[in-house]
């Protein structure tokens, strides 16, 4: 994805708005300078029939809840939008957040390193077997964190935070 984002400036989506049955949505973004553009399309509805996929909708019937939708925010997102001016953080966390930008409401924190953290680390790498937690620390990536509270602030109704353990080694 292709997007500019300065201190004055960033690229947003305008508001999403469901398109009529039998239709969809699409958002297109190069380097050609094609920014988030929408465009809309005629769903074809003999796709199903000659052996693609077909989907059926029914809206009364609710099977899981959709707590929010985010993104990760790991250390390595955190030292990159540090290195920002302060203007543009704000920019760049409001386009995220804001209800004129993508009303992110969720996120989620890796508890310890992640894929693209600088280093592999935990909360208690000094100790063997401390199952009472006394080598417990924060790793100083960890306070980098703060930087998100201006994006938490920025949605109407705040956003909610996951923290999960990342499952892969970090390297």
């Amino acid at each position: 994805m292709v997007c500019v984002c300065n201190a004055t400036y960033c690229d947003t989506v305008d508001p999403v708005s469901l398109p009529d049955v039998g239709y969809y949505v699409k958002y297109t973004t190069s380097r050609d300078g094609q920014r988030l553009e929408r465009s809309e399309g005629q769903t074809d509805a003999t796709s199903g029939a000659s052996g693609g996929i077909f989907y059926t909708y029914n809206p009364f019937v609710q099977y899981q809840y959709i707590k929010g939708f985010g993104g990760a925010f790991t250390d390595a997102a955190a030292i990159n939008i540090l290195k920002l001016s302060y203007a543009t953080q704000n920019q760049l966390l409001r386009s995220y957040f804001s209800e004129e930008g993508s009303e992110y409401n969720l996120l989620r924190w890796p508890i310890g390193c992640s894929d693209f953290s600088t280093r592999p680390y935990s909360y208690d790498d000094h100790c063997v077997d401390d199952f009472e937690l006394k080598c417990f620390e924060l790793a100083p990536e960890d306070t980098k964190v703060r930087v998100s509270s201006a994006g938490l602030n920025a949605h109407p109704q705040g956003a909610s935070r996951l923290g999960r353990r990342w499952f892969l080694l970090c390297s």
